[in-house]
């Protein structure tokens, strides 16, 4: 009973424009925070990938020595 007497409470007419200010204001706040946490992420994906391509080009880098330096040594 106590539960329902606050729901009529919280949704009386006078108390709605406050309700909707503050749901108002929770989701703008929640918006910023989700755009926030996508902006994060994107750069952070954007970096592991650098380093990813970093590496692999590292990787064909020191492939092609050691072959070069192979194909010298046994040639």
């Amino acid at each position: 009973m106590k539960l329902l007497q606050a729901f009529d409470q919280t949704l009386a007419p006078g108390k709605r424009d406050g309700l909707s200010a503050r749901l108002d204001a929770v989701i703008r706040q929640t918006e910023a925070g989700g755009k926030e946490l996508v902006d994060y992420t994107f750069r952070q994906t954007l970096f592991l990938g650098l380093i990813l391509i970093g590496s692999a080009c590292v990787m064909v880098l020191a492939s092609a020595v050691a072959y070069w330096r192979l194909k010298k040594k046994f040639a």
